[in-house]
C-alpha cells in the first residue's frame, strides 16, 4: 500500500494534513482520484499554489485538458529538491545538480543564465532535460511570484506527495 499526502501550510509556517488516502499503487489514474477530490471536497478556491515532485503522473494530471490545477486557478510549483532528485536519478552526476539546484535557487536571472550556460557546457543532455519543464516552475529567477511562495517553502522536501 502506499500513502499519498496533501498538506497545507498555515500563517505560522507550520503543515497540517489536507487529505491522506490509501492506495495499491500510485499512477496516472491514483493522482487523477486524489487530485479531483481535492479538488471538490477540499479548496475550489482561486489563486492556490501546488508544491509537488515533478513526477510524470502528476503532471500528466494537471496538465490535462479541464484541469482545475492549472493558472489561473492553481500555480503549480516543484519541490526544489524533489526536481534535482529527479535529475540526478536521470544523470547521477553531483556536479550536475548542485549546478540545477543553485540555478533553481537564485532570484537573479543573470545568475541563473550563467548556471544553465555551465550545465549545458558539461552536458547538453541535462540541458534539453531542465528545458522541457517550465523554468518558472523550478526556479526562482522566473517566477513570478517568488516573492509570495518563498525559497524555503519551495525547496521542502514533498517527494511522492503533493
Amino acid at each position: 500500500m502506499k500513502l499519498m499526502i496533501s498538506s497545507g501550510l498555515d500563517a505560522d509556517d507550520c503543515f497540517f494534513p489536507l487529505a491522506f488516502p490509501l492506495t495499491k499503487e500510485v499512477s496516472t489514474d491514483s493522482w487523477r482520484w486524489f487530485l479531483t477530490n481535492i479538488r471538490e471536497k477540499v479548496t475550489q478556491r482561486k489563486d492556490v499554489c501546488l508544491v509537488s515532485s515533478p513526477h510524470p503522473d502528476i503532471v500528466a494530471v494537471i496538465n490535462e485538458p479541464g484541469s482545475l490545477w492549472q493558472e489561473p486557478w492553481v500555480y503549480h510549483r516543484f519541490c526544489l529538491d524533489c526536481f534535482c532528485l529527479q535529475f540526478h536519478d536521470i544523470f547521477g552526476d553531483y556536479n550536475l545538480v548542485s549546478l540545477v539546484k543553485q540555478a533553481g535557487s537564485t532570484s537573479q536571472k543573470e545568475e541563473f543564465d550563467s548556471y544553465i550556460k555551465d550545465i549545458k557546457k558539461k552536458d547538453s543532455e541535462a540541458r534539453k532535460w531542465l528545458a522541457q519543464f517550465p523554468q518558472n516552475q523550478w526556479a526562482l529567477a522566473h517566477d513570478q511570484w517568488s516573492e509570495i511562495w518563498s525559497h524555503d517553502d519551495r525547496n521542502r522536501r514533498f517527494e511522492g506527495n503533493l
